[in-house]
């Protein structure tokens, strides 16, 4: 496997979910544990560096790229499904209000983006849901979107798998002047919100009694045929390594090895929702 920066390595084998009648939840656990081991020693001074980098000031309302480098170009928060959404969106809307030499656009719809449209004009099937420029607040809706439109943003959320915007120039290769930033969640409280919003918002007469009942039977589904629930690959694998994995197949494990990678990559800031 292939990092997106160029860096090779290989994925640990594991016993197929299959085959392996234990916790699969202990085979994730031994391998996360096995994953410091597994890293280059040189990602582990690279880590530590790019961990100072990444909490340098990006900019002032009046002094662009004050004390980065290399500068940055674009903030870009990648809003994985139920964590910390609504309060980004509103800081950096509140943001481009205060400053409104800096512009914020929120995209949607976007995970499903096909890599063959990468380097086209127009990216199906996302949505340009809203923006704010010199300080005034546009609704949009626009879809398509034209990629050339995206390029006068400085600041980026919504609904995209990591590194979509480095197809902004065409080459696909990590660009160390996108600032990317990413939420993660207690597994469980995630899943349990998405499940209620989702409902909900499809039969608003439900009841919570009824909600929790189809959670219960849903897990006991999965449990009994030891399925996953793991959303977070829908954000956090790249367009071009999503293809791959549904044409290779991978595992639970690959993916979450491959999701790590591309956080080290990618030298997300990472916040957790309480």
């Amino acid at each position: 496997m292939v990092s997106p920066d160029g860096v090779m390595f290989e994925f640990p084998s594991f016993t197929s979910q299959k085959e392996d009648k234990g916790s699969s939840g202990g085979d994730l656990h031994r391998f996360v544990e096995s994953l410091k081991s597994r890293l280059p020693v040189e990602y582990h001074s690279r880590i530590l560096s790019s961990a100072k980098s990444a909490v340098k000031p990006v900019w002032g309302c009046k002094a662009d790229n004050i004390n980065v480098s290399p500068p940055v170009d674009k903030f870009i928060f990648v809003h994985v499904f139920k964590t910390a959404g609504s309060t980004m969106r509103s800081f950096f809307d509140h943001y481009a209000t205060l400053c409104p030499s800096k512009s914020y656009a929120t995209l949607t719809s976007c995970t499903s983006i096909e890599p063959s449209s990468l380097n086209t004009s127009i990216w199906k099937p996302c949505v340009l849901k809203y923006d704010r420029k010199d300080g005034e607040r546009h609704n949009l809706k626009q879809t398509p979107v034209p990629k050339e439109n995206l390029h006068s943003y400085d600041m980026i959320g919504g609904h995209f798998r990591i590194g979509l915007m480095d197809h902004l120039d065409d080459t696909g290769s990590v660009n160390p002047r996108n600032r990317h930033l990413v939420f993660v969640r207690n597994a469980a409280m995630k899943y349990i919100s998405g499940k209620v919003y989702i409902r909900t918002k499809a039969q608003r007469n439900l009841t919570s009694y009824d909600i929790i009942c189809e959670i219960e039977e849903e897990i006991k589904g999965m449990i009994q045929s030891q399925e996953h629930h793991m959303k977070y690959t829908n954000y956090l694998l790249t367009p071009t390594q999503a293809r791959q994995r549904q044409k290779e197949s991978w595992s639970y494990q690959q993916r979450a090895q491959v999701v790590m990678q591309n956080l080290i990559d990618y030298n997300c800031t990472i916040g957790v929702v309480e």
